[in-house]
């Protein structure tokens, strides 16, 4: 999960490097900055230009996030900085302190947010300024690779590899306290992917941002026909009606739940052969999950990840924030959730946002979250 094979599942990037400018400079709007502060910040990569790698439709989910920087758009690109890993930083963490480090701050506010789909490390730094702003001084961000948390074949392989960094020295360098943890989009199933393989991530408020997006052919059809809207393949959408969408899909999942039944039986021989030690209860849980995929039930799947996330978590409260007509998102499952988090005994709190553009809350409407996880 955590290899650069399955980045965007679990990439671990700390907070962006804040540069040293004068008190009255806001970088963020360019109100009284010299041009001697805009010089230090595009030194340490403040400005970095998006990557054009990623496709028209991250770019234009992403494109308010961008805003701020674009009077920057023609200036000497900065070089990129190395990705860190969360296994590097496992490793890392097994090293022993250094005599002159500083001890932590019991008292500072941490967040852990888990991006959107295809959300460039560029917006995440972003929202992690924006939480600074607002006294969270420890900001962990991490990718969501829809390649990886939308899929079977995905959930599997990362439960695989986040048990084995788990099991390192060090432990998961996920496994501690948060204040808040903010879920956007696909980051609701990365948090119960994480969850799930048994990482301990304890937190008491949930930010749940245009999310959730269930385990099921229903939910992945409605997105993956919203961003090609998105991107102008509106084509698709018309020439493929979505019931049959919907089954492609769902014959897809049947395909990759045969993988994982496959790869258990494997995993079982190599067992037998003493070449690795015998199948966590989880792997054994996903097992049964592909032989429920395979005859499309998804309703005990969702129950899972309901329970996991608001029932085992230790979660106290949970902020909804959501645009009713997001065709990203169905609405009926959002209050189909915040239902069963009540019945789990958590705090729910309902922020609608109408007219707010998928994920893009903070940017708009942010009293929506920081009224809410005051």
């Amino acid at each position: 999960r955590w290899s650069a094979k399955f980045r965007g599942s679990g990439i671990y990037r700390p907070m962006a490097v804040e540069p040293n400018v004068s008190e009255s400079c806001d970088l963020e709007t360019g109100k009284g900055c010299s041009v001697a502060d805009v010089r230090k910040a595009r030194e340490v990569g403040y400005y970095n230009e998006v990557s054009k790698s990623r496709s028209e439709a991250a770019q234009k989910i992403n494109a308010q996030y961008m805003a701020l920087d674009a009077d920057s758009s023609e200036a000497k690109k900065a070089p990129e900085k190395k990705s860190v890993t969360a296994n590097e930083v496992a490793k890392t963490a097994t090293k022993e302190p250094s005599k002159d480090a500083k001890p932590v701050d019991a008292k500072k506010k941490s967040a852990l947010i888990l991006g959107w789909f295809y959300a460039e490390p560029r917006q995440l730094k972003f929202v992690a300024r924006m939480y600074k702003k607002k006294g969270y001084a420890d900001v962990v961000t991490c990718e969501s690779d829809v390649g990886v948390v939308s899929k079977p074949k995905g959930w599997y392989k990362a439960c695989l590899q986040t048990q084995k960094t788990m099991n390192q020295d060090g432990g998961h360098p996920l496994a501690r306290e948060f204040d808040v943890v903010h879920v956007m989009s696909g980051g609701f199933l990365n948090l119960y992917q994480l969850l799930f393989a048994g990482v301990k991530i304890d937190f008491k408020t949930l930010v749940l941002d245009s999310t959730p997006i269930l385990p099921k052919p229903a939910a992945f059809t409605r997105f993956a026909r919203a961003y090609m809207d998105s991107v102008g393949l509106t084509i698709i959408p018309k020439l493929i009606p979505s019931p049959i969408h919907q089954a492609f899909v769902a014959f897809r999942w049947s395909l990759q739940s045969v993988y994982i039944k496959i790869q258990h039986q494997i995993l079982r021989l190599m067992v037998v052969l003493g070449r690795r030690k015998a199948a966590s209860d989880q792997m054994k849980k996903l097992n049964s999950q592909a032989n429920l995929s395979l005859t499309n039930r998804y309703v005990p799947i969702i129950d899972d990840v309901v329970a996991t996330v608001f029932g085992n978590s230790g979660v106290e409260k949970a902020v909804f924030v959501y645009n009713p007509d997001d065709p990203f998102i169905n609405s009926a499952d959002v209050d189909a959730t915040m239902e069963r988090a009540k019945g789990a005994g958590v705090e729910v709190v309902a922020a609608p946002t109408p007219g707010v553009d998928h994920v893009q809350t903070l940017f708009k409407k942010p009293d929506a979250i920081w009224g809410n996880i005051a």
